[in-house]
């Protein structure tokens, strides 16, 4: 089966419109455990939120199905999105209001070129687990006779990337990775290919490494040909890789943004139950994934506080600029904002451990 190639892109360029709101909502509130929730009376305040089809952005589905926007007093719209850079464009022009999106060069270049978007909340971050829910996998054969053991042994490996853009955290990650080897990736030949055929690459030997995601990585450790390398999370810990962003409206009325934090960070609080039968259920639903699949594959960690871990980023931003492709640095006040999480946690108290 022939290796089915995208084409890198670094960048792309967007036209930047936009947009004030400004609208009335009354203070966030929070409902204790175990009493039912308090809904606010006053007119539900709409909101567009884009959400990408990836496990992580399952807790939109969290909050909107138990009820935790509408207890804020939010009429959530969740709007399907299918890339990360569908988000940006659509926050900018205020076609939505908030979105899931995933760290990029254009995310830092939109901000810089005076785009009213700033990084919130944490979707996914990186911390070892005893599952991998991002990871490197090679072929059985090659494991079993000590091949790739180690970064070290990756040199001239065939890689392959879930993404068309080697600037991307999955780059990012890689990259790190191969300096624990003292390689770069310039010692490694990258072909990026689509998800569903990069079990077959693998087996057949079109490529050596297969950078994968949940629920690939499990699907493709399915296959008696192939096994999971390493996992990958210990390689970049404290990483967020994929973030909710506000655009104008909740930016311009703090009280909206503040609201949808308590409701996020209480679906992120159910959502760190783990797998419970409800959890799965909305998962499976939201993913449109097999309940048995999603009993089984490793979900990514997502902090309870909210807290947006800033150095991660920006040491993912000063890694961009060495490879060129950003219009300058950014300091983490312009892209960021952490009010909201710290506003959520003061209303819903600490996260139990």
């Amino acid at each position: 089966m022939n290796l089915k190639l995208r084409q890198i892109t670094g960048t792309f360029v967007l036209g930047i419109g936009l947009l004030t709101a400004c609208v009335a909502a009354p203070a966030p509130t929070a409902t204790p455990a175990g009493q039912p929730a308090q809904r606010v009376t006053a007119e539900p305040i709409p909101l567009k939120v884009g959400a990408l089809p990836f496990l992580s952005n399952a807790i939109l589905q969290i909050a909107q199905e138990e009820g935790y926007f509408a207890e804020q007093g939010l009429k959530v719209e969740l709007v399907p999105l299918q890339s990360p850079n569908d988000a940006l464009p659509l926050l900018v022009k205020g076609e939505l209001d908030i979105a899931t999106t995933a760290l990029t060069a254009g995310l830092f270049n939109v901000v810089a070129n005076g785009g009213n978007v700033k990084l919130v909340l944490p979707l996914t971050s990186f911390a070892a687990q005893d599952c991998a829910s991002i990871g490197i996998l090679a072929r059985r054969s090659d494991i079993d006779a000590g091949r790739f053991a180690a970064p070290a042994q990756w040199k001239a490996a065939k890689v392959t990337l879930p993404s068309a853009s080697v600037q991307s955290t999955d780059g990012y990650v890689l990259d790190q990775a191969l300096h624990r080897g003292g390689l770069t990736l310039q010692n490694v030949t990258i072909t990026p290919a689509d998800l569903p055929v990069q079990a077959d690459a693998l087996a057949s030997g079109q490529t050596d490494l297969v950078y994968a995601v949940e629920p690939w990585v499990t699907r493709m450790a399915g296959n008696p040909a192939l096994a999971l390398l390493m996992p990958l999370e210990p390689f970049a810990p404290g990483l967020t890789a994929s973030l909710i962003a506000f655009g104008a409206k909740p930016l311009a009325t703090p009280a909206i943004g503040e609201r949808f934090a308590v409701a996020y960070l209480k679906a992120v609080r159910q959502y760190t139950q783990g797998k419970t039968p409800r959890n799965v259920e909305l998962v499976a639903a939201y993913t449109k994934l097999d309940k048995a699949l999603v009993e089984k594959i490793c979900w990514p960690v997502l902090p309870q506080d909210g807290n947006l871990n800033t150095d991660s980023i920006m040491a993912y931003q000063a890694w961009l600029k060495g490879q060129n492709v950003l219009d300058r640095t950014l300091a983490a006040s312009e892209f960021s904002d952490k009010h909201f999480a710290e506003a959520a946690n003061q209303i819903l108290g600490k996260a139990k451990p």
